[in-house]
């Protein structure tokens, strides 16, 4: 999500493999140190160490970043708000009532 592709990606199934067993990626130079740790944490082949969950939102970038979430809308708590135009508009273009 932070890159925009996978974090491991190759067409050979053997080489891909072999990546994901050692968390071998790269970050894009523009990424924090935070977000960086963050996702090795995540990504970590060890079980034992791996963060979950509760880990991930403890994490400071995660707890900046939930903390700095000012408008939107919360997935799971509240309801999306529908747009009749948008409705109307989607189904004369895709003739959705056909």
């Amino acid at each position: 999500m932070v890159h925009g592709y996978l974090p491991f990606e190759d067409e050979n199934d053997q080489n891909l493999y072999r990546k994901i067993k050692n968390a071998c990626f790269t970050f894009k130079e523009e990424v924090s140190a935070e977000v960086k740790d963050l996702i090795r944490r995540i990504l970590q082949p060890n079980p034992g160490i791996r963060y979950n969950i509760d880990s991930v939102m403890e994490h400071p970038w995660y707890f900046n970043y939930s903390g700095k979430l000012e408008s939107g809308i919360i997935v799971n708590q509240q309801t999306i708000p529908i747009d009749d135009d948008i409705v109307r508009f989607c189904i004369k273009k895709y003739k959705l009532n056909e």
